[in-house]
């Protein structure tokens, strides 16, 4: 009886065998998607305050290093400001291409939707500062140039860290023989991220999406292309790499990210440089703007000098200024009473030139301007 009894305890205590309930597996299910989509989520909300933070804290980081010195001089607080940007040189912050001037434009142009338009006048041009030819060849300064601007290495650096990790993550044994095995969570964020950055270069073209779709998607696609290429890549070589030199766990990780943001850094940017090179040829102003204000090129500054005769004739004088000069903070007082605040670095003061004779404009009849 006690035998019975003890066996009925021990079978009464021992638990049954688990069963699989549909219902806890489709909320595994659930839960194993909303981990993929939280992880999404996460990274692309990390992502986007990175690239947001960057040219903040570039900004920042310029006015304090270049205006720092200005404030904290005495002479900023006790002296009159009167004048500081009176001897500057015209023009613009930096030199745009002039080789996309069209040689005829048709004024009011054709798709001009102004009801009280007149009919198109046709213009030709006649001179351009600099010339065609000389914004062609200045056009090769960025493969030299597109490092100094911060965005131009320190977006690929992030971009390629992200993106190359990810690819590792998805693709476990991307330097072995079972390459192709891979990740599914962690292939579905790569792709993600590469459509993101693909939609970002498309629009970095600054091509209309209603005028030139196709062209736009296409630059967009090759730039794009031209990167991820690049990450998988240097993702490839660092897996192979670790694998060959025997690294054991983590370190092939911790290599990953490092080698990745490196490669952004220093050839990130001349992939940039070379799309922009390639984008200007590819289409009218195709990211022109982009290829001469990342080289900051301060020269060839021109202006307008307007004088009014008392007949009323007008001329208008075309200067300019082909070398730039370097100016510096001098609170104090130069040879011959000179009272400037800035004055040339190197002492050679800027040289303006006429870009073609004066513009003479005579004062129409007031009976013929009201008949027009």
């Amino acid at each position: 009886m006690r035998a019975q009894e003890g066996l009925q305890r021990v079978t009464t205590i021992a638990p049954d065998a688990p069963t699989a309930d549909p219902v806890s597996l489709l909320e595994t299910g659930r839960s194993t998607s909303r981990t993929i989509r939280n992880i999404v989520a996460a990274v692309l909300v990390t992502a986007s305050f990175l690239i947001a933070l960057i040219p903040l804290v570039w900004i920042l980081a310029t006015v304090i290093i270049k205006g720092g010195g200005l404030i904290l001089h005495a002479d900023w607080w006790t002296h009159s400001q009167r004048g500081i940007t009176s001897f500057t040189g015209g023009g613009g912050a930096y030199l745009y291409g002039t080789h996309t001037l069209p040689d005829e434009l048709n004024l009011p142009p054709a798709e001009s939707k102004d009801p009280n338009k007149r009919p198109p006048v046709r213009y030709r041009l006649e001179q351009c500062y600099p010339t065609k030819p000389t914004s062609r060849r200045l056009r090769a300064g960025i493969l030299g140039q597109v490092w100094r601007n911060p965005g131009f290495w320190v977006v690929p650096a992030v971009l390629y860290l992200v993106i190359g990790t990810t690819v590792s993550r998805a693709y476990p044994f991307l330097g072995g023989d079972r390459w192709w095995v891979a990740s599914i969570p962690a292939l579905l964020l790569a792709i993600v991220l590469a459509v993101a950055v693909w939609l970002g270069l498309d629009a970095f073209t600054g091509l209309s999406s209603r005028r030139y779709p196709a062209r736009r998607r296409l630059v967009g696609g090759l730039h794009t292309l031209a990167h991820l290429v690049l990450i998988v890549a240097t993702a490839f070589g660092v897996e192979l790499g670790t694998a060959s030199a025997g690294w054991p766990s983590p370190w092939p990780s911790v290599a990953m990210p490092v080698v990745e943001g490196l490669v952004g850094a220093l050839l990130g940017p001349l992939v940039v440089a070379l799309y922009l090179l390639l984008a200007d040829r590819f289409g009218p102003a195709v990211n022109t703007d982009e290829l001469f204000s990342a080289q900051a090129i301060q020269d060839y500054k021109c202006f307008l000098r307007l004088r009014i005769a008392a007949d009323g004739t007008l001329t208008v004088f075309p200067v300019k200024i082909e070398k730039a000069v370097r100016w510096r903070f001098a609170p104090e007082a130069g040879p011959h009473g000179d009272r400037r605040w800035f004055r040339p670095t190197d002492g050679v003061e800027p040289v303006a030139e006429l870009i073609e004779p004066p513009i003479v404009v005579t004062k129409r009849p007031v009976g013929r301007l009201a008949a027009d």
